[in-house]
């Protein structure tokens, strides 16, 4: 059975290929204050420590994330897919759309297409409008492209063109990176292995403080800043440090929780390969 033949026999067909409280937006850090020195605990790092190494695929799509209803005869089909490196940044926002759609129907009953985090937050938006959902998938955490993630709060990676972007797309892009960005904050803590760490970047030549290329696309106030620390401020071997906060989530410990989530609210999961 093909993707669409199904879909046209479930009640709605939605289709979603998926690959500690913190309640506020996090301000932008400032430029470090020459009189500041950054002392850091040494970390013993080798590579004796690796506990594995991974390499994954990312699928794409050239023009941005596709978020759109269409009609399947007497069905409602809502795609929401090729999210690219944004999967794990956007998929709330870009799931909270999709349900916004498919409350316009009367139908109650959804089948939900992927077991990654886009499927997944996708049917928890649903079932949060009282739809009963079920998720149809060819693979499950831990192994679904979503596991692969080295997942941050990177909203604009997703490798789009930009001579290809519209201005319905941007702002699709900006309302779901909204949306996910308070929700993401509600969910940290151990529970969904989201936290909050410092990231540093390192150079001789001195940092420029623009925001350019894709990061134009946020707001501002969703826009996480940077801590420049120049010679003598830091103990790292360069003449530049950039720390900048970064929002890191755990794709094991993430995914396991949000499949939990959608069986206690009746989800249904089944393994199927279209």
């Amino acid at each position: 059975m093909d993707r669409r033949s199904m879909l046209k026999m479930s009640g709605l067909g939605l289709a979603s290929i998926g690959m500690a409280s913190c309640t506020g937006s996090l301000p932008p850090v400032n430029v470090g204050d020459v009189r500041r020195v950054r002392r850091l605990e040494p970390v013993d790092a080798g590579w004796e420590r690796v506990i594995r190494t991974t390499v994954g695929l990312r699928p794409y799509r050239p023009s941005g994330f596709l978020l759109r209803p269409e009609r399947l005869g007497e069905k409602l089909l809502i795609h929401n897919y090729g999210h690219g490196g944004s999967g794990m940044s956007l998929s709330w926002g870009t799931g909270y759309i999709a349900a916004e759609m498919a409350a316009e129907r009367s139908e109650r009953q959804v089948a939900v297409i992927g077991c990654g985090v886009v499927g997944l937050t996708t049917a928890i938006q649903l079932q949060r409008r009282g739809f009963e959902v079920t998720i149809y998938a060819k693979d499950v955490p831990p192994n679904t492209t979503s596991n692969m993630s080295l997942a941050s709060w990177t909203p604009t990676s997703g490798l789009v063109d930009r001579d290809l972007r519209t201005l319905l797309w941007d702002e699709q892009f900006r309302r779901a990176a909204r949306i996910s960005w308070h929700q993401l904050q509600l969910l940290v803590g151990r529970g969904y292995g989201i936290s909050w760490i410092e990231g540093y970047s390192l150079q001789d030549s001195p940092p420029e403080n623009d925001v350019g290329g894709e990061n134009r696309l946020l707001p501002e106030d969703l826009r996480v800043g940077s801590s420049i620390y120049g010679p003598g401020q830091h103990p790292f071997p360069t003449r530049y440090a950039v720390e900048r906060p970064s929002m890191r989530i755990e794709p094991s410990m993430y995914l396991d929780r949000l499949v939990d989530d959608v069986r206690k609210a009746r989800g249904r999961i089944v393994i199927r390969r279209f």
